[in-house]
């Protein structure tokens, strides 16, 4: 008799624990207070759309409504947004920001999706890891500091005065225009430059770094690195 008292208290318990955390599939807009965060820190499985410069701030998250309890959001100069991974949402977890001015400071942790419109500012120090993908649409940078990790993943769309960044275990990196860049690339990450002015690149640990179009590159490739040019022909050999 205990040992059925006991099987159906811990059953109960489990399927009430397992009810907080679980979805009902019920969508819900929730409203978040914020006010142009310098700032934005988020982690856990959200679809993230921000779009800077807008006309006013905003933020909504949309998730199962028995879910209101499980996830946090708000702040002041630091945004944050953390969803558990524990939790299992049936609807989509959506994160969405509108903000009058660009942030200077972002952070990105789990598998989430991030977007970003509009960016505009003299200064980004940006990270991203476990397996975290963001992508700037027609930023315009003027710095960017920038780590990508834990097979990560950044792209900018758009032009970069000045890029320094560190890229390992698997990350990638995307650059469509950058005048100036200082990269080291490790463990195996994937660096691709469309257009580049200069460049100085160290390369180790089976990483490949790919310039579609570079000016002028400095290069060390170290432990089954790669670093790939565009074979450039003078004009002599081409007549």
């Amino acid at each position: 008799m205990n040992k059925i008292f006991l099987f159906l208290v811990c059953t109960i318990l489990f399927l009430t624990v397992g009810c907080n955390s679980i979805g009902n599939g019920m969508p819900k807009i929730y409203k978040v207070g914020v006010s142009s965060p310098e700032v934005i820190e988020i982690e856990g499985n959200w679809h993230v759309e921000i779009i800077c410069n807008a006309s006013s701030d905003d933020c909504e998250i949309i998730i199962d409504e028995n879910l209101k309890d499980s996830f946090s959001a708000g702040g002041g100069r630091k945004f944050y947004a953390y969803l558990p991974q524990s939790m299992q949402p049936m609807v989509i977890p959506v994160l969405r920001l509108k903000l009058q001015k660009s942030f200077r400071e972002l952070s990105l942790e789990g598998n989430n999706i991030c977007n970003i419109k509009n960016y505009k500012s003299d200064f980004l120090e940006a990270e991203t890891a476990d397996g975290a993908v963001c992508v700037f649409n027609s930023c315009d940078i003027g710095k960017v500091e920038l780590e990508v990790a834990d097979s990560g993943k950044i792209s900018f769309k758009g032009s970069i005065k000045n890029i320094e960044a560190e890229i390992s275990d698997r990350a990638v990196l995307e650059i469509e225009n950058v005048e100036k860049l200082r990269l080291e690339s490790s463990d195996n990450s994937i660096c691709r430059i469309k257009k580049c002015g200069s460049a100085a690149v160290k390369a180790e640990d089976n990483s490949k770094v790919i310039f579609k179009e570079v000016k002028t590159l400095d290069y060390k490739e170290f432990d089954d690195a790669r670093v790939e040019r565009p074979l450039i022909v003078s004009e002599e050999l081409k007549k």
